[in-house]
């Protein structure tokens, strides 16, 4: 067992109801705790006081009709129920001490299966050289070694054997010495006990609390994985409402831009309708929560990209310019969708439309070791106090994080200069299928 399925057990507390196995009724309720633990050695105590002691009267009473004894009965019942006690509990509490002490990153499979055993160890010891005696003493069986038949006027033996006369015949048996167990009576006798010691001592407990930890992994495994395509699912709502925000602002500006382009420059209001729609041709799918969406490429949001920057451009005339740089090689690998269309409405918004005059828009691609980067760059009036706060870009960085963990960042940066901003998303660079 590794140290990171064991390091994670629950307490006392009760399992989820995934992990249980088998029925966990009144008379079962120790199932539904770690195997081990201190409410699961409580419960099952319980249940083994009632049943043993049902096994120790009907010993005790049985005991007692056949030696006719006074008190021995109640005696073996008594040693029963002592020995019996013995072997389901002397392992388990053993491994019970073993896993509350022990460090919670030791690895405990070892320590608790040496525990059970040194359990079952002790109980056969205490069984068999303390409370076996007593029990012979008390049974105080007959044994046989030798069978002689004699005659009904062999009453009075020499050698003082008791004959016992069998009915209907006229010959006698005589019953004296011990009488030696067979091989096979041994073997067996061996076997049963062994039998008992794991069925009761710990063996199958120890079973399973390994199959418990194999639950509780998948269990775990199950739960984070739920988790994580919960925040997957948040992280993609938050970026489709900041979509639903910024896309009615950009519109509203681009249609007012329009309604007074169609009146003193008819020729590009018409280049500024036509690139509109193609803007919007190429973005209202990509706003879409289908497959298109999550398996987009660098191409497609660059491209995505060029469309709404043509588009400004012919809103803010010579005050814009852009240039884009994109690998051939890099052009298939995948990118989150609109995360870079995010970065370049803030440098035209926060970056390009506030400065006076002409501003630039770069949007470049490279290979950085095992990762792709992107960059934006402008040329506007630069970082401002909170800007990189924003909840936009807390959704990008949400967005990374749930997408690729650590291996996706999002950096923002003002240039060496001081006029305009750097950002810069990288994300694992995917290899080639040859």
């Amino acid at each position: 067992m590794t140290r990171a399925s064991t390091a994670n057990e629950p307490a006392d507390q009760a399992l989820p109801a995934e992990v249980v196995v088998g029925s966990a009724s009144r008379w079962f309720a120790y199932r539904r705790f770690p195997v081990f633990s201190g409410a699961w050695l409580r419960r099952r105590a319980l249940l083994f006081v009632l049943g043993i002691g049902a096994l120790a009267i009907v010993a005790a009473m049985v005991s007692d009709a056949l030696l006719g004894r006074a008190g021995a009965g109640v005696l073996i019942g008594q040693l029963v129920f002592a020995r019996f006690m013995l072997i389901g509990f002397a392992g388990p509490v053993l491994a019970s001490i073993v896993r509350a002490r022990t460090a919670p990153r030791t690895p405990k499979a070892l320590w608790i299966v040496i525990a059970v055993a040194l359990g079952m160890l002790c109980a056969a010891a205490i069984s068999e050289f303390a409370l076996g005696p007593i029990e012979q003493q008390l049974r105080s069986p007959t044994t046989v070694s030798r069978v002689t038949t004699v005659g009904p006027d062999s009453a009075n033996r020499s050698d003082g054997a008791r004959p016992l006369v069998l009915p209907g015949e006229g010959s006698s048996l005589v019953i004296s010495g011990q009488l030696r167990p067979s091989p096979m009576l041994t073997a067996v006798s061996v076997i049963a006990d062994l039998a008992l010691y794991l069925l009761m001592g710990g063996g199958l407990a120890v079973l399973a609390w390994f199959g418990e930890l194999r639950r509780l992994e998948r269990h775990r495994h199950a739960t984070d994985l739920a988790a994580l395509q919960a925040d997957k699912l948040r992280s993609e709502l938050r970026l489709g409402v900041l979509q639903s925000q910024i896309e009615p602002h950009f519109l509203f500006n681009t249609l007012a831009s329009l309604r007074s382009l169609v009146r003193s420059d008819a020729v590009r209001a018409e280049a500024m309708l036509d690139a509109l729609v193609d803007y919007l041709r190429a973005t209202i799918p990509k706003l879409r929560a289908d497959a298109e969406n999550v398996h987009a490429t660098l191409a497609d949001q660059i491209e995505l990209c060029r469309r709404y920057l043509e588009l400004m451009q012919l809103r803010m005339g010579t005050r814009l310019s852009f240039r884009i740089e994109l690998p051939e090689e890099l052009a298939t690998q995948p990118f989150p969708p609109l995360l870079l269309i995010s970065l370049v409405e803030n440098a035209i918004k926060h970056g390009v439309e506030p400065k006076p005059g002409t501003g630039n828009v770069e949007i470049e691609a490279r290979r950085d070791g095992d990762r792709l980067e992107v960059r934006v760059r402008d040329d506007g009036v630069g970082l401002k106090q909170g800007m990189g706060v924003g909840l936009g870009l807390a959704n990008i960085r949400a967005h990374l994080a749930t997408r690729y963990g650590g291996s996706g960042q999002l950096e923002i940066l003002a240039r060496d200069d001081g006029s305009g901003v750097v950002a810069s998303i990288r994300v694992p660079l995917k290899e080639e299928q040859p």
